[in-house]
């Protein structure tokens, strides 16, 4: 039973008078936030965040971009801090790629908040050859992860992706199939990029274009 759904909210509180989760033990509820707005959902009634599902029965999703590190208030509401059995219900479910991050148990805020301590992204790498891959046998690839800009990895629907100087390759192929990631951005000055192929870049995300480097795009997007 999804309780509540803001997938396709982008920002913005959803204020309620009262929360309840589930109406009796074993109730599974799901709650689908994007963690723009603090509070996501803001339950205004005194001690009407209520989950009767039981241990782990209330999964909080986050979905979208990846949120930066930081906390962020989930459920604000007001009354009694919830008990380590009302907590308890509460389990963190899918988060964006590459995001590390738990729930919290805020009582001195009155609230369920996301602790985010680590967010990385893909780094375009060109190593192995030009194509935009999304899955490539055996040990290279061409893609790394940004914190270190060595390991290796493959691009995951979704990624925030960047292409800088330190590519190998700057001719950006995507024809094996469309792509969608949440935030393309070019940051290049010593290089110029070319980003072609028979497939396109979808979905609501824009480029963002930096240093004094060329982009050329010739695909349709």
């Amino acid at each position: 039973m999804a309780l509540a759904d803001m997938t396709g909210l982008q920002s913005g509180t959803l204020t309620v008078g009262g929360l309840t989760l589930g109406s009796t033990g074993g109730d599974l509820s799901t709650l689908n936030l994007r963690p723009f707005a603090s509070p996501a959902i803001n339950v205004t009634g005194t001690d009407t965040l209520i989950s009767n599902g039981g241990t782990a029965s209330s999964t909080i999703n986050i979905l979208g971009a990846a949120p930066s590190v930081g906390t962020y208030t989930l459920i604000d509401y007001a009354g009694s801090p919830l008990s380590a059995g009302a907590y308890g219900a509460f389990t963190l479910g899918t988060l964006p790629n590459r995001v590390t991050a738990g729930l919290v148990n805020n009582s001195g805020n009155t609230s369920v908040d996301l602790n985010v301590t680590l967010v990385d992204t893909a780094r375009w790498s060109g190593a192995l050859s030009s194509e935009w891959s999304t899955a490539v046998l055996g040990g290279s690839k061409n893609w790394v992860l940004n914190s270190d800009g060595t390991t290796p990895t493959d691009y995951l629907a979704g990624d925030t992706v960047s292409f800088t100087d330190s590519a190998t390759t700057t001719t950006v192929d995507v024809s094996v199939a469309n792509v969608s990631p949440s935030g393309v951005t070019f940051n290049n000055s010593s290089k110029n990029y070319t980003l072609q192929g028979t497939a396109a870049v979808t979905g609501t995300t824009g480029i963002t274009k930096t240093g004094t480097g060329k982009l050329t795009i010739t695909n349709t997007n």
